[in-house]
């Protein structure tokens, strides 16, 4: 395993949200891993390179630290509300007691997006005897989902940057209360195939892998932000159905497949299930995770290599990677059952005013081009 470290540092500027302490965990991702229990398999998208993104401003940062900096609160409603107005008003907004934020799963294509607000053992004790005042009526002939307006109709005398149960342009949520959450829609069919969601990401092996794969590399960190990436974020075209739940062997098919489609030889890493970035301060340094599964240790192996390479050498701008997403770098891979996860971490300087690496790596992925996952063809 070799270290490495880059030239210099590039500011960025995020979007700053307030930290509230929450509750220690067995392992890092375990949050995580409870949220994305309520993210259904059926209807996840093979075309969108982000599939989820998580979101805990209660994690915290570990005391030799600053505050965390979410820069993806900016695709969750309920955090940009909060961003916007400030914990009294969104609090006031929402019904919840200002201390009490969870965590949070946005899913899905705008505007038919999902949030799950997660964490929350009190949400429908102060929440729900109070939503016919917020504008929530019981659906008709959809038990326990209740609604603020019709949907998906832009409502502006209704508009209020601070309230989490308007969008932006006032349209109405649907939402429903499922033990310690709540979900949240901008369509009452969306928050019922939530509330039952049969099969769920959580249970796919790759997911599981990828996680494990982070909590053997964040040790005793929490993890305060995380994006949950498809096969598609290292493609410029569109995935052939099945990649999400594929076996090894039909996903070694289908990675060939797939591979044929590159017109010209650039270099990448190899086909890959899907995977995820994480945030998290590692010894009081901001540290990006990178983990990305595959169906054979050699490919991991191989893509570990890769993205170590592509961070060396790969220009965005102009400037390389490793100005980019300035820390040093660790690369490994590891087992995990049936499956193999490569795993990077990028370690940043501790100082407050240098760029923080998962900042880069969320934004780019959210553009929808981060070299570092980028597929290739030899």
């Amino acid at each position: 395993m070799r270290l490495l470290t880059p030239r210099w540092l590039m500011t960025r500027a995020v979007m700053a949200l307030p930290i509230w302490i929450g509750a220690a965990n067995a392992a890092p991702t375990d949050r995580l891993r409870e949220m994305l229990q309520h993210m259904p398999v059926e209807g996840v998208s093979t075309t969108s390179p982000l599939l989820a993104i998580y979101a805990d401003p209660g994690a915290v940062d570990r005391a030799d630290g600053p505050p965390s900096q979410v820069v993806l609160g900016s695709m969750i409603w309920p955090l940009a509300a909060l961003s916007m107005a400030g914990r009294d008003v969104w609090s006031a907004e929402t019904g919840m007691p200002a201390g009490e934020i969870g965590s949070f799963l946005t899913f899905g294509q705008p505007p038919k997006n999902v949030t799950i607000w997660g964490h929350l053992p009190n949400a429908e004790k102060h929440l729900k005897p109070n939503l016919q005042e917020r504008g929530f009526t019981a659906v008709t002939d959809m038990p326990g989902i209740y609604g603020n307006g019709e949907p998906m109709v832009p409502n502006l005398a209704r508009q209020s940057l601070g309230n989490p149960w308007r969008g932006a342009a006032g349209q109405a949520s649907f939402i429903a209360f499922d033990d310690c959450a709540i979900i949240q829609a901008t369509t009452p069919e969306a928050v019922a195939a939530v509330s039952d969601p049969g099969q769920t990401v959580a249970a796919l092996v790759f997911v599981k892998t990828a996680l494990d794969a982070i909590d053997s590399a964040a040790g005793d960190a929490l993890i305060t932000q995380a994006a949950f990436f498809s096969t598609a974020a290292g493609l410029d075209h569109a995935l052939p159905e099945g990649f999400l739940s594929a076996d090894p062997k039909t996903f070694q098919e289908l990675a060939a497949s797939l591979q044929s489609e590159i017109e010209t030889p650039q270099s990448g890493i190899p086909p890959y299930f899907g995977g995820f970035l994480a945030d998290a301060r590692i010894s009081g340094h901001p540290a990006l995770l990178i983990a990305v599964t595959y169906p054979s240790c050699d490919d991991a192996e191989e893509a570990a290599s890769g993205i170590e390479a592509l961070w060396q050498t790969e220009e965005v701008e102009g400037k390389p990677m490793a100005d980019q997403i300035p820390g040093t770098l660790t690369a490994d891979h590891i087992e995990g059952g049936s499956l193999c996860a490569a795993i990077v971490t990028i370690t940043g300087a501790p100082d407050t005013a240098a760029p923080r690496p998962f900042d880069f790596a969320a934004t780019a992925l959210m553009r929808g081009s981060f070299p570092l996952l980028r597929i290739g063809l030899q």
